[in-house]
């Protein structure tokens, strides 16, 4: 590699933790969709940095478990209503976060209190099993190296560790590199979608919707202005700052909140007499769902992401989730009158394939009536429209 920005711009890096000097990267070939591109061993050159990258993946993982621990303790004592528990008993919670009664009674078995206040406290345990019994996930975590993004994944392999760095490229992101149809993209930066409503973009992993969705946003605001606030888990695309005369706040997700807790709080910090977007990172459950129909008949401009193979599936899978929290009829009633955009985006040897679909009075009476099957047919009438240039009416 001739200089540094060369030597670090692989897409993906493979770092063996017991092994490091066998660790291996993937480089992007200039100007080939090659989807087989060959794995790269890390040189004497790159060493340093791999290094440097596992330290400060490690860094970011202890804050996270420090935050954690911390926010594990807060919770416990209140579930205790602070009463002392011996070091002995709070390693034992805190090292193990899936609490049932048994582990509860044995535990409180240790202590000096009066039955009345076990029993209190063994319901207040209950009543907060949810809680207690959340997993936190340290196999998914964002952090920086050198001005670089990454977001990394633990493989455990049989022959130790593989911390798998997935690298978020910093650049300027334009809807015109992303692949997508101009007419798409027109669609995407019209001025009628300023009112509000819900774009949704599917498919699967590493199909380009983050990349999508932040280009997307940059580009709107820049556009028209506006305020948009962005709830994650992990951020993967720093966007947040002044674009044009829109301003973005970008929100991680903390181990204690859940995607639905944090839109409810953010919706209460909007300012007036703005265009306002709200990106939630991904749809992945009923709560969520819900709160992004909510959000998007309010008058913001919602955008999110979900996993499926394609446009139906992916509306039927938003108003099955959101159902739990809003009744089917509820469901569909919201998203047929919120809906305006669905893409469906997938990689095939490196090159964008999409299918869309735009909102119109047949559309909407197909998701009101529950009729999603229907859509097909207008999906592909669109796609004709679209590769024909014709504006969908």
């Amino acid at each position: 590699m001739n200089n540094k920005n060369d030597l670090l711009s692989f897409t993906d890096i493979y770092i063996l933790e017991d092994d490091i000097e066998n660790s291996y990267c993937y480089y992007k070939k200039k100007n080939s969709i090659q989807k087989n591109n060959p794995s790269v061993k890390v040189d004497k050159e790159l060493l340093p940095h791999v290094i440097g990258i596992l330290k400060e993946y490690k860094l970011k993982r202890a804050e996270l478990v420090h935050k954690d621990k911390l926010n594990i303790e807060k919770i416990y004592s209140e579930l205790f209503y602070n009463i002392n528990i011996s070091d002995l008993i709070k390693k034992e919670l805190l090292e193990n976060t899936t609490i049932d009664i048994e582990k509860i009674k044995y535990i409180l078995s240790k202590i000096e209190i009066s039955n009345q206040l076990k029993n209190l406290i063994i319901q207040n345990i209950k009543n907060n099993e949810i809680i207690l019994n959340k997993k936190n996930n340290y196999k998914d975590i964002s952090f920086s190296y050198l001005n670089r993004h990454f977001r990394a994944y633990i493989i455990e392999g049989q022959k130790g560790n593989q911390i798998v760095c997935r690298q978020t490229f910093n650049k300027e992101i334009k809807l015109n590199k992303t692949g997508l149809n101009k007419s798409i993209q027109e669609i995407l930066l019209s001025e009628e979608l300023n009112s509000g409503g819900l774009i949704l973009l599917c498919g699967t992993n590493g199909s380009g919707k983050s990349t999508t969705s932040a280009a997307l946003i940059k580009e709107r605001l820049e556009l028209h202005g506006g305020f948009c606030m962005t709830v994650e888990d992990p951020v993967e695309i720093p966007i947040e700052g002044n674009h044009g005369a829109g301003i973005c706040i970008q929100v991680q997700i903390k181990n204690e909140d859940s995607f639905a807790s944090k839109i409810r709080e953010l919706t209460r910090a909007y300012p007036t007499g703005q265009n306002l977007l709200l990106l939630i990172g991904e749809i992945r459950d009923g709560d969520t769902a819900a709160q992004a129909l909510k959000s998007a008949i309010d008058g913001r401009l919602v955008i999110t992401t979900i996993h499926s193979d394609n446009v139906e599936s992916a509306l039927k899978r938003l108003i099955i989730m959101a159902s739990e929290y809003l009744t089917l009829e509820g469901a569909q009633d919201i998203l047929a009158n919120s809906f305006r955009v669905c893409i469906h985006q997938s990689l095939v040897s490196g090159e964008l394939k999409t299918k869309f679909l735009k909102n119109n009075q047949a559309v909407s009476n197909a998701i009101k009536n529950g009729d999603i099957y229907k859509l097909n047919s207008e999906i592909e009438r669109q796609e004709i429209a679209i590769n024909k240039n014709i504006k969908i009416e």
